[in-house]
């Protein structure tokens, strides 16, 4: 029996700061399983979304910052996970 996969598009933002340097990160709670996991903020794109604006949309929904140029692409990822049930393969442009 062939297992179902989904695969979703992301964006993510490295969010640093100069002095002292740091890296922002995100903790998402996970009450149904054991641990918590950080990551970087951000999030799926949209149907249509451009990785920039879903990064830029991501970012503020949840932190409140604003992009203040266009950042670079600095790194693509694959990462696969089971999410509602679902093995999913997310490609993230971050």
């Amino acid at each position: 029996m062939k297992t179902q996969r989904q695969t979703r598009q992301a964006a993510r933002a490295i969010v640093l700061t100069e002095r002292p340097a740091c890296v922002l990160l995100l903790r998402h709670e996970r009450p149904d399983q054991a641990g918590d996991f950080w990551l970087l903020p951000g999030g799926g794109c949209k149907h249509g979304e451009s990785s920039l604006n879903a990064v830029r949309r991501e970012l503020w929904e949840e932190t409140g910052l604003a992009l203040a140029y266009n950042p670079p692409l600095v790194w693509r990822r694959r990462h696969t996970f089971t999410r509602a049930g679902l093995a999913t393969e997310q490609h993230e442009d971050i």
